[in-house]
């Protein structure tokens, strides 16, 4: 739905995720925000590159 590689997604999220995370902190991690990180990450590193 979000266009994410289910395991780098699972992956990731275990890595981010805090053993007594917050709602708050969990929440930064749903595949929408996760996604949505994602594609402005890359688009700082594009404009970085232009």
């Amino acid at each position: 739905m979000h266009d994410l590689d289910p395991e780098m997604y699972l992956t990731e999220v275990i890595k981010r995720l805090p053993h007594n995370a917050t709602p708050e902190q969990a929440a930064e991690l749903t595949p929408a925000r996760f996604a949505a990180a994602l594609a402005a990450a890359a688009l700082a590193e594009a404009e970085a590159v232009a």
